[in-house]
């Protein structure tokens, strides 16, 4: 079979996909450029992007801010009115100090944000995403009310 000389391997280096992206690469360092995915064979992978989108940025950093502002309401409750942490998990480090509470809440939730990032391509994430914005939300605005309530 002839093949076309405009139609001739340009890679330098062969097959650049055989190995995943160093991790001090520039495309690491500095963000990469995929933000779909371009094959056909690879939609029915586990294909990951490299480059997010604003929305994803928005929705992780009020996940954030959502999860910060419980903690502190969270604090300013039981410091003011006796209240209980509801969950188990972070119960048991509020034991150990207020400090520790807040670092291993953040540490919870951006290990959550960093996979939520990385998976965002798939459905399973991006409902997860949204519900556990909704139930921040819910649970900041309880809060709110309990704090409210108590401070008439």
């Amino acid at each position: 079979m002839n093949e076309n000389p405009d139609r001739r391997e340009r890679r330098v280096d062969g097959e650049r996909r055989k190995e995943p992206t160093r991790i001090f690469s520039r495309y690491a360092l500095f963000g990469g450029r995929r933000r779909i995915v371009r094959r056909d064979g690879d939609r029915e992978r586990h294909v990951l992007v490299d480059n997010y989108g604003l929305r994803l940025f928005v929705a992780l950093l009020l996940l954030l801010m959502l999860s910060t502002l419980d903690a502190y309401l969270t604090l300013a409750l039981l410091k003011a009115h006796r209240a209980e942490e509801m969950n188990p998990v972070m119960a048991l480090y509020l034991k150990r100090g207020s400090v520790i509470f807040v670092l291993e809440k953040l540490l919870f939730t951006s290990i959550a944000v960093f996979i939520l990032a990385a998976l965002n391509r798939f459905v399973f994430a991006n409902i997860s995403l949204a519900l556990a914005i909704a139930v921040y939300l819910a649970v900041v605005f309880y809060e709110l009310g309990v704090l409210n309530f108590f401070l008439r």
